[in-house]
């Protein structure tokens, strides 16, 4: 089952896997930008709530546990890009996919994406789901109705 789930794993079929289960809630615009390098991949329009997610994708966690889980593709460009937008009160998420894992960080917790072990994604993500994503959850915490 492990080869048929990983053939459908990349951050390409996150973005298709959360345009399909919210296409029907608001407006979601994948954005490429070639200017700046920073501007997350997604931009939202949900029930009059507007903001920007950051879509990553990884295969595997580090083989040991302590291990803090890279993001070797998480520029400092974007970094800043969300660091700058959460001083200015800007509504800006990342949504991490590890294996089966979900991970959703929000605002400031976004700063802690490549520090931490995989226990410490688990207890530290704004929200964590296995397996699959809760998209009214997902769409409440990211439209800051319930966090």
């Amino acid at each position: 089952m492990y080869r048929i789930l990983e053939k459908w794993m990349s951050e390409k079929n996150l973005w298709q896997y959360c345009r399909r289960h919210m296409a029907d809630r608001g407006i979601l615009m994948r954005i490429e930008n070639a200017f700046y390098k920073g501007v997350p991949d997604v931009n939202f329009l949900i029930g009059g709530i507007e903001g920007w997610l950051e879509l990553k994708f990884l295969k595997t966690f580090p083989k040991k546990e302590n291990t803090p889980v890279k993001i070797p593709h998480f520029t400092q460009e974007q970094k800043l890009w969300h660091k700058e937008r959460w001083e200015n009160h800007g509504l800006t998420a990342m949504l991490l996919q590890v294996n089966d894992y979900y991970f959703l960080f929000v605002s400031d917790k976004i700063a802690l994406v490549g520090h931490l072990s995989k226990r410490g994604l688990i207890n530290n993500a704004t929200k964590c789901w296995r397996n699959r994503i809760n998209f009214e959850e997902f769409i409440d915490i990211l439209c800051h109705k319930k966090q």
